[in-house]
């Protein structure tokens, strides 16, 4: 990003699954990566969002063609910037990576719903999206839930 218009992104490591005790142990929050990047090439200057970039906040060092993002799912407040939908191994839709609710589509789409329908389907669970994290960290592993 220093060199070439990159869009680099450092996502805190979430504790998910089975994993989780060990994320907890080796956790480095965004404060700690930043600092460390502002110690080897100065002051990051927090920049607007390219399109599509979901929770991420993106900052840029000096006259640099890219940005560097930040996702601070644990140390940080993300959920009311977050723009993902995950489709699960099992064919629901779920809306929050730290929620439980998932919108059942597998079984839509093999029982012949319309697009409409499923349109429908989609939109509602849209609306039910969380502003804020209020689950504990789910104990799926992350390619059951969609990541």
């Amino acid at each position: 990003s220093l060199e070439q218009p990159l869009h680099v992104r450092f996502i805190e490591l979430m504790p998910f699954g089975p994993a989780g005790d060990w994320a907890k142990s080796g956790f480095v929050s965004t404060a700690q990566v930043r600092a460390r990047l502002e110690a080897a090439y100065g002051a990051l200057t927090e920049v607007r969002k390219p399109s599509g970039s979901g929770p991420a906040r993106y900052y840029r060092i000096g006259g640099a063609p890219g940005t560097i993002g930040f996702i601070s799912g644990i140390s940080g407040h993300i959920c009311s910037r977050c723009n993902r939908l995950r489709l699960t191994a099992a064919g629901r839709l779920r809306t929050c990576l730290f929620g439980g609710q998932e919108a059942e589509l597998k079984g839509p789409l093999r029982n012949g719903a319309s697009l409409a329908e499923l349109a429908e389907l989609i939109a509602r669970a849209i609306q039910n999206k969380c502003e804020k994290r209020s689950a504990p960290y789910p104990s799926s592993v992350m390619s059951r839930i969609g990541g």
